[in-house]
């Protein structure tokens, strides 16, 4: 292998090193809980340079999502967030995302600072006697 050949390998590797080094880790998964859900928030930059932040919320044994409950994510301030911008998922139409075992909200927003999102969901877990709704601040 001649000399040329080899440096400009080397030269390749080490571009495509800072390249795949310089992109933007997922973080570590937020987890908020209590005795009746778990809400796991997890973020990525998508290949278009935007974040999603993906909100997944599951009953615990003994309970359910309420189906009956407006859910609904409130941004409330961060890079080109818009405040009160709402995402809501009902029963009506149905939506896979939207099921008794398991609520899925894809969000998406800017990545271009480090500048977090702040935002809330509101949400109703329900056992066989009764039904709860929470608020829960998020932030990403």
């Amino acid at each position: 292998m001649s000399r040329i050949t080899k440096t400009i390998g080397s030269m390749a590797a080490a571009v495509i090193f800072v390249m795949v080094t310089a992109l933007p880790l997922n973080a570590d998964p937020i987890v908020k809980q209590d005795e009746r859900y778990k809400l796991v928030l997890t973020t990525k930059v998508t290949p278009d340079g935007k974040k999603e932040a993906t909100i997944v919320v599951t009953p615990k044994p003994t309970y359910h999502n309420n189906m009956d409950y407006p859910w609904k994510v409130t941004l409330k301030s961060g890079p080109g967030v818009t405040p009160d911008t709402k995402y809501k998922k009902k029963k009506n139409p149905p939506d896979p995302t939207f099921k008794e075992e398991k609520v899925t909200f894809k969000i998406p927003t800017d990545n271009s600072t480090t500048e977090k999102v702040k935002a809330e969901i509101k949400m109703s877990h329900c056992n066989d006697k009764q039904c709860w709704s929470a608020k829960v601040a998020l932030e990403w």
